[in-house]
């Protein structure tokens, strides 16, 4: 979703310009940085199975890519000038179960879905909380608040004191309109922009739009 307003000149060329293809990575074998140097050491295979991709930009660095691989078990953590594979998030201290959506937080700091969790990790990339929960998609609002799906609900989960808490579960109405939406409806994916919530819907085949302030879906 463009955060920028349409009718200005320069967003208006932008959208009506040529996009170049800039590069291509492909899945390829490598090696852990940590393990150069080592008598034995084990290559990786990476971006094999690339599901979602987040930018991440410590102090003082150029920033890194996360890229996630729920079929390896893997984050691959890579350099935003080339794509270099810098090592697995965590330095291996963290284990992954089927990592699927990733999202850099405004404040600092990371949102990672597991297959049966949230985890969120500080500035430093260090583990901070873990939420229990089977979530699909990730989404930041205006308020830093973390967006999130489970079933048909949309979940909001804020920062309270240091600690993130589950706030407020919207449920999402119109899909119940559809037939057999109860065994087709499978909610994935989201993105957020100026109060609204895009969520598509890859089992109905639909695109659901909530309104956060007017409730209208």
């Amino acid at each position: 979703m463009w955060e920028f307003d349409n009718s200005s000149v320069q967003v208006r060329q932008f959208l009506s310009s040529k996009l170049n293809v800039e590069g291509v990575y492909r899945s390829r074998f490598s090696t852990d940085p940590r393990q150069i140097g080592q008598r034995k050491t084990m290559k990786t295979e990476v971006l094999k199975y690339p599901y979602s991709i987040a930018f991440l930009q410590p102090r003082s660095t150029e920033g890194l890519y996360l890229v996630t691989e729920p079929i390896n078990n893997q984050v691959g953590v890579f350099s935003s000038s080339d794509m270099t594979y810098l090592g697995a998030l965590g330095n291996g201290n963290v284990q992954f179960q089927s990592p699927t959506s990733i999202l850099s937080l405004t404040g600092g700091g990371l949102v990672l879905l597991h297959e049966n969790k949230m985890q969120i990790f500080d500035e430093q990339l260090c583990p901070l909380q873990e939420l229990f929960g089977r979530y699909h998609g990730l989404a930041e609002g205006d308020d830093e608040d973390i967006i999130t799906l489970q079933g048909i609900q949309i979940v909001r989960v804020f920062k309270d004191k240091g600690v993130y808490v589950l706030k407020e579960k919207i449920r999402m109405t119109v899909i119940e309109e559809f037939e057999k939406w109860h065994t087709l409806s499978k909610p994935r994916h989201l993105v957020y922009s100026k109060g609204r919530i895009y969520i598509t819907d890859s089992g109905l085949h639909k695109l659901v739009i909530m309104d956060l302030r007017t409730g209208h879906q």
